[in-house]
């Protein structure tokens, strides 16, 4: 009991130090005072200093020449820290990183790719052709999971044969050898048997829906979707300043979930504070009455899913595997939410693979814990007490509590037009 709570205050510590460090101050003068602070953690940090390269690519030029990836962190250099490449650097040898990396699609981008393979005009075409053509030049791994996890409601619904085309498009281009992709497509059609895609994405979808993975991610969503609307009902209902809108929230968080989930907060308090100075968040708040009771739902879960998007990043870079590191590209034509997300740059994702403990550590995280520590004293005495800390690390809420909550608060949220 007490090694686990020294490794909770030492990660916690790790999180602090990280936060404080300037940004005009190099990585060493973070990692050598602290070594033993960030032993048997592994850090991927973001900085300006140095220009980071995938294989040939520097990593300013991918955001310049791709105009519709999401920046996860904030600068053109990433640097890179575990205990086996620190102790490679101070025995004078050479240190091996492992580094994944991938574009990610949004559904929007998979179901053009889609309009694309099977011989319409994707939209908007010309961003489109800068992507593909970008991903065939220097050949980088895409996928569409995240694509599939938001239509896994429809995923065996014959009415709902989206999934199937999409997955069975996807394999088609992935197998192109194309070094230049233009409008005139004529000649890089495929001839897509309906009954072959749907074997395709049934094999894909039953593996799917065998690996728990999959589903924990769904039920991530779930509590996305589910703080989302309760912060939308806060905004909406109560009038006070935002630390105690966030305090209100805190506490539904904490006694809904068993959890402070840190990623949630932070979106919720860009909401409260700053939802005037961003035209996304401007679209979240100000609904329109006029729409029908179930299209305000379905744009509230469908703005859930983009504010996953970071939550979805931050589950795929510490699943890699120990002593492994990837970096995500997320791909949209979304203007606003990609303006949007570049004012929630992140500094630094570290991560603890023997406890599964992992924080992403925004640019402005400072402020925010700044506005945390002023929220209501009894909620945070229950937020910041160790033993509190250590229960909630291993409490996981059941879907069925989820989804009771979700349609208790969709119902809330309709009676508010």
């Amino acid at each position: 009991m007490k090694s686990e709570e020294d490794r909770l205050y030492r990660f916690q510590k790790a999180c602090d130090c990280i936060q404080s460090h300037p940004r005009n101050k190099n990585f060493v003068s973070l990692i050598e005072p602290n070594r033993d602070i960030f032993r048997e953690f592994r850090l991927i940090y973001s900085t300006d200093d140095d220009e980071y390269r995938l294989g040939n690519i520097k990593l300013s030029e991918i955001y310049t020449k791709c105009s519709s990836l999401i920046k996860f962190y904030y600068g053109n250099g990433l640097l890179f820290f575990s205990d086996q490449i620190y102790d490679s650097i101070i025995n004078n040898k050479n240190a091996e990183i492992c580094i994944d990396y991938s574009f990610i699609f949004d559904s929007n981008v998979a179901i053009q790719l889609k309009n694309f393979m099977f011989g319409n005009i994707p939209s908007p075409i010309n961003r489109f052709f800068e992507l593909i053509n970008y991903i065939k030049l220097h050949k980088i791994n895409c996928d569409i999971i995240f694509f599939i996890l938001e239509y896994m409601q429809y995923a065996m619904n014959p009415k709902k044969p989206l999934i199937y085309d999409t997955i069975f498009a996807f394999k088609q281009f992935d197998q192109l050898k194309c070094t230049e992709i233009t409008s005139d497509f004529k000649q890089l059609l495929i001839r897509i048997d309906k009954n072959i895609a749907a074997q395709n994405a049934n094999l894909a979808l039953n593996i799917f829906n065998r690996d728990h993975n999959i589903q924990l991610l769904l039920h991530y969503h779930s509590i996305s979707y589910m703080l989302l609307l309760k912060t939308i009902i806060i905004q909406k209902n109560s009038p006070a300043n935002h630390i105690n809108k966030l305090s209100e929230l805190i506490n539904y968080c904490i006694t809904k979930t068993g959890r402070f989930l840190k990623t949630e907060m932070y979106f919720a308090w860009k909401i409260f504070k700053f939802w005037k100075k961003h035209k996304y968040l401007q679209q979240i708040v100000n609904i329109n009455s006029d729409q029908k009771a179930t299209n305000r739902i379905k744009m509230i879960r469908r703005t859930s899913w983009d504010l996953f998007s970071i939550r979805f990043q931050e589950i795929y870079s510490t699943t890699n595997g120990i002593g492994h590191f990837f970096i995500p590209f997320f791909v949209s034509f979304e203007n606003k939410l990609i303006n949007f997300s570049k004012k929630c740059p992140v500094k630094c994702l570290i991560v603890d693979d023997k406890t599964g403990m992992a924080n992403t550590i925004f640019e402005d995280d400072n402020e925010f814990n700044d506005d945390i520590t002023k929220i209501d004293k009894n909620i945070l005495q229950q937020l910041t007490n160790k033993k509190n800390i250590r229960a909630r690390l291993k409490n996981n809420c059941h879907n069925n509590d989820i989804e009771n909550n979700i349609m208790t608060l969709e119902s809330e949220f309709n009676k508010l037009f």
